[in-house]
């Protein structure tokens, strides 16, 4: 199959056409879904799926028509299968053991040169903070529930002889995941996931979908899928993975929303120089949560809660623009929750306040040793809330699927949440020894 073949299939679609699932979001969930519904196993034929989602915005102007904007435009994304949580663990490590052989397929085209497209670059982790900090304790716990050995504890001691370049207190611990572990690029790995899906038969619409309704269709009910240019999907069965934009958008039953709250938040971008970005190319990813050393600056109201550091932290990673830079947000919860999708843009395509940038930013040079920032920039995002505080993955109705609320720990567990989505919403099943119960979608009261 021709790259061409594969790229713009969409462009022969017809009103005709009836898929058996169309995914709704075309990000590192929905990408998931969409590959993993075009594999086909054992007996069963291969499913027609077509994902549809906008691509990213060559620009972000509050001026435009456009609406949607996603948090995987961007190059650096925390990898670990250690986690407070059990749950979230599980689906991590499902996801994790699938990213090589998801860089592999998505590089194959017949009768030429293997390359793939790289995404997952394997560098170890650590989670670290004050010894007896809560979160850090449920670490431990996570831990050994699982019996994993995927991950060591380490004294101060220990981790400032490891990573020296790092400015350990002495009362700090952590754990080091030297496998498993690491970064993404999520622009890359939507990529990859898109281009395996496009060459296993997926149609991908490029296209923001802006109504999901339910119709009839001879004897059967089919799902009516309604773009912005006017375009009308038919499918048996539909997959939202829009994560902050499903209660924005026309996408749920009427009168039904899910209770689930999208938060600002944003990021600071520390540009360094090469000779530095080499100095500490081996340098895993951090999460820290705790008092931090002695010689700390004090945290800002930007870095954590009460007294305490709450941060993470990824290593100098080369960008679009040819720069490296080190990302580091903070545990924070920007309010008021992002409501309406004027909202929802006004957000994503402004720039975060300054003072909020530099605070966030101003813990590197006490944690890194011999930073020097050439620049400090910022950029939006949000996260998504659930009161479960675990993705919904759930029927709606019986042809209506989510896999929505990151929860802020999505990415590393996008493949295992997708393929979840999708096994439900494709063939009813519940594919997983994770209780289902944690996953059921709760729904909000609407307004009035």
């Amino acid at each position: 199959m021709q790259n061409s073949d594969i790229r713009w299939r969409s462009e022969n679609l017809t009103m005709a056409t009836v898929y058996d699932l169309c995914v709704v979001g075309a990000g590192l969930v929905g990408s998931a879904a969409a590959r993993h519904a075009t594999l086909g196993t054992g007996d069963e034929a291969k499913a027609r799926v077509c994902l549809v989602g906008p691509l990213e915005p060559k620009t972000k102007d509050v001026t435009s028509s456009r609406t949607i904007f996603g948090c995987h435009y961007d190059e650096g994304r925390i990898i670990r299968d250690i986690d407070p949580c059990v749950t979230w663990s599980v689906l991590a490590s499902h996801s994790i053991q699938r990213f090589r052989d998801i860089e592999k397929v998505s590089g194959y085209i017949p009768h030429v040169r293997h390359t793939g497209i790289q995404f997952f670059s394997e560098v170890g982790f650590i989670w670290s903070g004050t010894d007896g900090n809560e979160t850090l304790n449920d670490v431990g716990n996570t831990k050994e529930a699982k019996e994993t050995d995927t991950a060591r504890r380490l004294t101060a001691a220990e981790l400032q002889n490891l990573f020296p370049y790092f400015n350990y207190g002495k009362h700090d611990l952590g754990f080091y995941q030297k496998t498993n572990g690491g970064h993404i690029s999520p622009r890359r790995m939507v990529l990859a996931q898109q281009t395996a899906a496009k060459q296993q038969g997926c149609d991908v619409i490029y296209e923001v979908v802006t109504q999901v309704v339910e119709d009839k269709m001879a004897d059967e009910n089919v799902m009516e899928v309604k773009t912005e240019s006017g375009r009308c999907i038919l499918a048996k069965k539909v997959l939202l993975a829009t994560n902050a934009f499903t209660n924005l958008c026309d996408l749920l039953p009427r009168g039904q929303r899910l209770n689930m709250w999208s938060y600002p938040s944003c990021v600071a971008f520390v540009e360094i120089s090469e000779e530095s970005a080499k100095r500490l190319s081996g340098m895993p990813p951090v999460i820290y949560r705790g008092k931090g050393a002695e010689d700390w600056k004090p945290p800002a109201e930007a870095i954590g809660t009460s007294d305490d550091y709450a941060f993470y932290m990824l290593p100098p990673i080369r960008y679009p623009d040819g720069r490296f830079y080190m990302k580091q947000g903070c545990y924070h919860n920007l309010t008021p929750a992002l409501e309406t999708l004027e909202d929802m843009k006004a957000w994503y395509c402004n720039p975060p306040p300054r003072e909020l940038v530099l605070n966030t930013a101003s813990v590197m040079t006490s944690f890194v040793k011999g930073i020097e920032p050439l620049s400090i920039t910022g950029d939006t995002c949000t996260t998504a809330y659930t009161p479960s505080k675990h993705p919904y993955i759930d029927k709606i109705s019986e042809n209506l699927t989510v896999a929505v609320g990151g929860n802020g720990r999505a990415a590393k567990s996008a493949d295992e949440i997708g393929r979840l989505g999708m096994e439900l919403a494709l063939n009813g099943r519940w594919d997983t020894d994770l209780p289902r119960e944690k996953f059921r979608v709760i729904l909000a009261n609407p307004k009035l």
